[in-house]
């Protein structure tokens, strides 16, 4: 009984760190983590990046939130679950069932997060890194200089 009780508790405490601790639907942190793993070009005040490219990295980043949320209803709700069930086909196709209802609830969720939040589709700017508190590390080059170096 011990370790069950140890089990469970570090289940919770394990998703609700992931789901609250890092604050990871914030604008900044969206922005930081996609210019982390992006390709990004300044052009003397605009900041040239694929912002199809942010949309899906903010995609993901509210999926793992929604999925952390589940770990921690499913953690919990395990708490008070006996499957003492002799139906074991009836239990498995209403898993299924359940299972597919909440894969299609998360997708339609995230995509009107996507299409309706402002931190996801506003177009990020040199100003706002600066607001941000983000020095990108961009280097200044020629058009010449990019067509050389692609001629070679």
């Amino acid at each position: 009984m011990f370790f069950y009780i140890l089990s469970i508790s570090f289940q919770l405490a394990g998703s609700t760190i992931l789901l609250i601790f890092p604050n990871r639907v914030n604008r900044a942190y969206l922005v930081k983590s996609f210019l982390l793993n992006s390709f990004t070009s300044a052009n003397e005040n605009s900041l040239e990046y694929d912002h199809k490219a942010y949309v899906k990295s903010c995609e993901t980043i509210h999926s793992n939130c929604i999925a952390f949320f589940y770990l921690l209803c499913g953690y919990f709700l395990s708490i008070f679950a006996t499957n003492q069930s002799e139906k074991r086909l009836q239990v498995l196709i209403s898993i299924a069932v359940i299972f597919v209802v909440l894969i299609i609830i998360s997708r339609l969720v995230v995509s009107l997060i996507i299409k309706h939040s402002k931190k996801v589709t506003q177009r990020i700017t040199i100003d706002e890194l600066g607001k941000l508190g983000i020095n990108p590390n961009l280097e200044s080059i020629k058009v010449e200089e990019i067509d050389k170096l692609c001629n070679n």
